[in-house]
Order: structure tokens, then sequence, then C-alpha cells
């Protein structure tokens, strides 16, 4: 299991060679460990925080936990940015490892890329003063506004899961044999 996380981080940026299904799934497991660990110590701050406060002073208590939710999120984002290039790395050697090209791979773009394309829509809502007057309006001006984005949202996430479960299949694909050349 470690020499499988070790070869994860050697080979940060190598998108060549191939990368056995043991290789990915202890891979995988390791940064569920990870992650798991980072998400037990936020729960365990979170308690802390709030068995240690002072009954009186509401307002103390939700700027501490704020302060730990931020640490979290920057200590998540940061794990994340860090092991972003590595686990595509990862998969692409996967993928050729069961014989598929690794292009296959360009379908990650669904997964990252294109719920930004909501980005837009918020944008105008924004810069149109939808959420100006948003305390004094009627909750259902909000309302209209989310379910139009709903079904682009939809048709986003069934794409998501379609990308999900075709990387899983790939990642669970045995390894193909070299054919020898004669």
């Amino acid at each position: 299991m470690l020499k499988a996380y070790a070869n994860f981080w050697k080979n940060y940026v190598n998108f060549k060679g191939k990368s056995t299904v043991a290789d990915y799934w202890w891979t995988v497991l390791c940064n569920a460990i990870i992650t798991a660990f980072l998400v037990i110590v936020f729960i365990i701050s979170l308690v802390v925080v709030i068995a240690t406060s002072q009954d009186d002073a509401s307002m103390s208590i939700f700027g501490s936990i704020m302060i730990v939710v931020v640490i979290f999120l920057i200590l998540l984002a940061l794990w994340s940015l860090a092991t972003f290039i590595p686990r595509i790395s990862l998969l692409v050697r996967r993928t050729r490892d069961t014989g598929l090209s690794p292009w296959w791979c360009l379908l990650l773009l669904v997964r990252y890329i294109a719920p930004l394309l909501v980005i837009p829509a918020l944008i105008g809502a924004i810069t149109s003063g939808m959420f100006d007057s948003m305390a004094t309006t009627d909750p259902a001006y909000m309302t209209g506004f989310l379910s139009s984005l709903l079904p682009a949202r939809t048709l986003l996430d069934l794409a998501d899961w379609g990308v999900a479960i075709f990387f899983f299949i790939v990642s669970l694909m045995p390894s193909k044999k070299q054919e020898s050349k004669k």
C-alpha cells in the first residue's frame, strides 16, 4: 500500500506508462484515509469549540465555529489542489493499462469544467440587480431564478454521473496483456 502511494507521488506528472488496478485502488484508499482524517479533525474541533464556549456568548460561538470551518475548508482545498494533477495522471495511466486510449480522460472535462457553465447565469443575475433587494422581496423571486437553472443543472449532474460510472468501470478493468511483436 505504501509503495503504491509513494509511486503516486513519484509519478506526480507522469502521464506516460501504466498503472495497475492495485496501484490505483491503494492510492484511492490512502487519499480517502487522509481525507477522512481531515474530516474527523474538523468534527473534533467543532465539538471542542462548542463544548468550551460560554452559554451567553452566541456570537462568539458562531465566530469560533466559522474560524474552524474556514480553516477546514482551506486545508481541504489545499489537499485537493495538491492531489489534483497526480490523480489525473494516475487515471490516465490506469486508462492506458486497460488498453483504452488515454484520450478518454478528456471526459473529465465534464466533471470539472461543465459546472462552471452555470456561472454566467449567476453573473447575469448579480449584474441585473436580482440580489440587491432579496431581503425585502418575495422568496418566490429567488426560487424562480434557481428553478430556471434546474434543467441545465440536471443535465450536468446526469453527465457527471455518467462520467463517474465510466471511470469506475475503467478502474476495475483488468490490465490488457502486451502482445509480443514477432
